[in-house]
């Protein structure tokens, strides 16, 4: 009875330390797991190393806005890459009068994100006002949405980023991805202005917009799959 009993009991430590060295020994994952079991990826949406093309907007009766490629870059990034990332951009505006106002800022053309947005992060150089910055983005439809980032009352620069609500429709598995594709699409970034802060000039400085997003859809798209094109 006795030597049955310390058998047990070294099986039992044997098992123990078996699933100990299985644990130590497993791989970890290489990104953050989302709700549907797929691995979030994080993308670089757009660098701004072309920002001559991007353009300036607001209200013709406020003031007047000026678009530059500008060089410089956050100092982490500079770290980080000091040839890939060069440029940011620039924008300058001057007011005529104070009052409730906004400016934004518009790419050549609609930025798509792969995938499904869960946040969207910018590096910011606000000059420590009181302006919001939000980013404009299209949903699966094509209805306008937005993306709150905060107020830029902080010196330098900062990372900020905006949660996207889970509310904005960003797919629909009953429709063609070939016709229409799903995610968001970024239109503009836009600033709502403190209006007790609409005086003189304003600069602001934006690098790096990068997005992080749920990729379940076309991680698990059967290779062999017939396209709806036809």
């Amino acid at each position: 009875m006795k030597k049955s009993i310390i058998l047990s009991a070294f099986l039992a430590l044997v098992a123990l330390a078996l699933f100990v060295a299985a644990q130590e020994t497993k791989p970890a994952a290489s990104g953050k797991k989302g709700e549907s079991g797929s691995i979030s990826s994080n993308f670089l949406v757009e660098n701004f190393e072309d920002a001559g093309a991007w353009q300036g907007s607001m209200p013709i009766d406020f003031g007047v806005i000026r678009v530059i490629r500008r060089e410089g870059a956050p100092r982490e990034l500079k770290q980080e890459s000091s040839n890939a990332n060069r440029y940011v951009l620039g924008a300058r505006v001057n007011y005529f009068k104070s009052g409730p106002t906004w400016f934004a800022l518009i790419p050549p053309r609609e930025i798509q994100i792969p995938g499904v947005t869960k946040s969207i992060s910018i590096w910011v150089s606000g000059r420590n006002y009181n302006h919001v910055l939000k980013a404009v983005v299209k949903d699966f439809y094509g209805e306008i949405r937005y993306a709150t980032f905060g107020k830029m009352n902080f010196p330098g620069w900062n990372k900020m980023t905006a949660q996207v609500s889970p509310f904005i429709q960003q797919d629909n598995f009953k429709m063609n991805p070939i016709w229409r594709p799903r995610g968001l699409k970024v239109k503009a970034m836009l600033v709502e202005c403190a209006m007790e802060e609409t005086t003189g000039e304003y600069f602001l400085y934006l690098d790096n917009m990068s997005a992080i997003s749920e990729m379940f859809a076309e991680e698990n798209v059967d290779p062999d799959d017939i396209v709806d094109d036809w």
